[in-house]
């Protein structure tokens, strides 16, 4: 399912704006007209995309990284460095979608969206095998310092 909404937003921006979306002024506009809504009505908005809308150079970087990310998303079924990478590279996207616009995506900037492509089983198998290994010390300092 995560794999699946990243790509469908890809499409939808290639579908929407076309191949414009990668020149940074389709998300110049939305940076500008988001930062300029919000001023208006008295919500929180974000002065760095504000203050970056004057450098339309920087946009096209932002909109090719996020279409790249976003149409790339399948690469992470692969799993292993490929998946990190994505998983790296969506996280960028999300905080710089909250650095420039100030729109918080709690779920994957605190890692929850990017859980299934993490080895939980091995992760938990290796973190209570340590605990294992830990009990039989506590065990013994126990016994040590006299208490029960």
């Amino acid at each position: 399912m995560t794999v699946l909404t990243y790509f469908v937003a890809g499409l939808t921006k290639l579908h929407g704006a076309g191949l414009d979306w990668v020149t940074g002024d389709v998300l110049r506009n939305y940076v500008a007209y988001d930062n300029v809504r919000k001023i208006e009505l008295g919500d929180v908005h974000s002065p760095l995309g504000a203050w970056l809308v004057s450098f339309g150079w920087v946009f096209a970087p932002m909109a090719v990284f996020s279409v790249l990310v976003e149409l790339g998303a399948p690469l992470a079924l692969l799993g292993g460095r490929t998946a990190r990478l994505w998983m790296a590279g969506a996280w960028l996207f999300h905080a710089g979608i909250l650095a420039v616009m100030a729109i918080l995506f709690p779920y994957p900037l605190v890692g929850l969206a990017f859980l299934p492509f993490l080895p939980l089983e091995e992760i938990w198998q290796r973190a209570r095998s340590r605990l294992q290994g830990l009990a039989p010390l506590a065990a013994d300092v126990s016994a040590t310092s006299g208490n029960p």
